[in-house]
């Protein structure tokens, strides 16, 4: 880290608790977020970002270091956010017959900011960003997977936690950039249900453990879930 970013996390540190700071922050991501919706990342300067959030330059810089620092800064605190409204994770949301209450909220957030995922993250997505994408997903697998292995103390891995973290980020990444690329095409309880249904049963014989039978009847013609609406 260079004396700079070091500089600039001990100044948000001392002050994330101030309700003023946290304002100025949120207008900040804020018009980051629309202006990206609007016009892409590339496009889009320090001034278009200051102006759309009514504070002034100076004002940008006390808090970040360019335009690419609060872009990052923002996924940071989208994504705590997220992990934080999905609470703990327990025995009730590691059950597969209904879908994993993190990754609905995940996708349901995912569906609120369409358009400015669908652009981050697209072909001309901004590498950086799909990069802290990955990192935090990677995270949410690590949380995961401990828990796993309290509830099946007796189970033996044949593979390390961080392979099966960095194997089912990546696909779930890869879900994610289709889902939006395609418009939407399933509701995000769907999406949930499916991607925990398809990397489910590798996860648990890579950790060892049996995995659950689908006892839930599916309409395959229709790849839906029987009495269920989108």
């Amino acid at each position: 880290m260079s004396k700079e970013e070091a500089l600039q996390d001990s100044m948000t540190n001392s002050r994330k608790n101030d309700p003023r700071i946290e304002r100025t922050q949120e207008a900040l991501r804020g018009a980051l977020m629309a202006l990206i919706e609007e016009k892409g990342f590339d496009a889009i300067s320090v001034r278009d970002i200051t102006e759309r959030a009514r504070l002034n330059r100076a004002t940008f810089y006390l808090h970040y270091l360019d335009k690419q620092d609060l872009l990052i800064r923002t996924s940071e605190a989208v994504f705590d956010r997220l992990v934080a409204e999905a609470g703990p994770i327990d025995r009730g949301n590691l059950a597969f017959q209904k879908p994993s209450q993190q990754l609905v909220i995940l996708f349901q957030h995912l569906a609120k900011h369409r358009d400015f995922y669908r652009v981050v993250l697209g072909r001309s997505g901004v590498a950086a960003f799909i990069a802290r994408v990955r990192e935090y997903l990677v995270t949410f697998m690590q949380q995961r997977i401990p828990s796993l292995h309290t509830l099946y103390p007796a189970a033996v891995p044949i593979l390390d936690d961080m392979f099966i973290s960095e194997y089912v980020a990546g696909a779930l990444l890869s879900i994610i950039i289709w889902w939006l690329d395609n418009d939407l095409p399933h509701s995000p309880e769907y999406m949930a249900d499916r991607f925990g249904w398809l990397s489910v049963a590798g996860t648990y014989r890579m950790m060892g453990i049996e995995p659950p039978s689908l006892d839930t009847e599916l309409d395959f013609a229709h790849g839906e879930l029987k009495g269920s609406a989108e």
